[in-house]
């Protein structure tokens, strides 16, 4: 599943997310040069994963199994960009 892919600005979160059963999440920039990135995780208890790195960050093995998550992705740097999501089940 695809989401935000949209320009989000400097030091936020994209304002899209997406819900639903999903076992990896993972923050992209889409362009050239280098830009940290973000993405959270987060089940019915609270944060499950957060992980920011330079252009690709992803959830790795921190969430397990698929289940029900709520997830995000975002911007990391001074400046706005574009930010891809994907969760995978």
């Amino acid at each position: 599943m695809n989401y935000c892919g949209i320009l989000v600005a400097p030091y936020s979160p994209c304002t899209s997310s997406t819900s639903g059963v999903y076992n990896y999440n993972e923050a992209s920039y889409p362009g050239t040069g280098t830009v940290s990135v973000c993405e959270k995780v987060y089940d019915q208890y609270g944060l499950v994963s957060r992980f920011c790195h330079d252009n690709v960050a992803g959830s790795g093995g921190q969430i397990g199994v698929s289940r029900y998550f709520d997830m995000y992705v975002g911007n990391n740097s001074g400046n706005q960009h574009t930010v891809d999501g994907k969760g995978l089940y």
